[in-house]
């Protein structure tokens, strides 16, 4: 597994915190650093409610939720019950990440 989908997901967050700030920003220029950061968290507040008529964030939802692994059956070499201390243990001996 090479992609990092915890790290995609918060791309993605903050991609769109960045177009919203950007979009308040353009409506109302005066306003002040606090000002913003209200305005961004008003903005998120139950998000998923809102989502239904809001595209953007409608889009996002639904790439969340088509996100999923495949493993194609003939890769697959084992299976075993995962155990997180024999983990910790190879990946310390082969020199990999936890």
């Amino acid at each position: 597994m090479d992609i990092d989908y915890e790290q995609v997901l918060e791309d993605e967050i903050e991609n769109l915190v960045a177009e919203t700030e950007r979009r308040i920003r353009e409506e109302t220029p005066d306003l002040l650093e606090e000002e913003l950061e209200e305005r961004i968290e008003d903005e998120f507040e139950g998000w998923e409610r809102r989502s239904e008529g809001n595209e953007e964030i409608q889009s996002i939802v639904d790439r969340l939720h088509a996100l999923e692994i495949v493993i194609p059956v003939a890769e697959i070499q084992s299976v075993n019950i995962f155990d997180e201390t024999i983990y910790a243990t190879v990946s310390r001996e082969g020199g990999g990440n936890e």
